[in-house]
């Protein structure tokens, strides 16, 4: 199974210079194996001004396990390695690391109107002493009539060690209303 996302947040405000852009995508392929088994790769590339961080790509190589799955929910607990290039704005240095990855995804959609995601993801470093990365996403989404929706989200990212000047905890929390067609 291929999944791919992107979101994208570009604010400006009157009388302000600066304004905030971030960006997260992912790319994932699932290989299914025998009993509630899977082996994935995934890529993700996440950016934010806010933070100085131009570019994080993130190429993890892992494995999984359902904890369940039926055709309206599944919970998987996935682990793994992963490799991480940073390309932050100066005067911050590029940083690269290899880390360990352990983490759950929940989701459960088409239960009556409502759909609920949450992949929790944590990140200790392998050749980084002492830092540690954690991202969390959660949707929630109400299905209207006529194939309209409203949706609720946030996601969080945080790293003990981010950088000089540098806050460690960065998030965002969305809404929406939409059209499915």
């Amino acid at each position: 199974m291929l999944t791919a996302s992107i979101n994208s947040l570009v604010s400006n405000q009157d009388g302000q210079e600066i304004k905030t852009s971030r960006t997260d995508a992912r790319v994932t392929f699932k290989y299914s194996l025998p009993k509630g088994w899977f082996a994935f790769p995934e890529l993700i590339f996440f950016s934010n001004n806010e933070i100085n961080l131009n570019l994080r790509s993130v190429y993890k190589l892992g494995a999984g396990y359902y904890i369940f799955k039926t055709n309206k929910a599944y919970w998987g607990a996935l682990g793994g390695l992963a490799y991480t290039i940073e390309d932050y704005k100066l005067p911050q240095p590029n940083r690269s690391s290899a880390e360990a990855f352990i983490g759950t995804d929940l989701n459960f959609y088409n239960i009556g109107d409502f759909n609920f995601a949450l992949n929790a993801n944590s990140y200790p470093s392998l050749t980084e002493k002492g830092r540690f990365r954690a991202d969390l996403a959660l949707d929630i989404k109400y299905d209207l009539p006529l194939d309209f929706y409203i949706k609720v989200g946030t996601t969080y990212n945080y790293d003990n060690q981010p950088g000089d000047g540098v806050s460690p905890s960065d998030y965002v929390f969305q809404t929406g209303f939409g059209y499915e067609f």
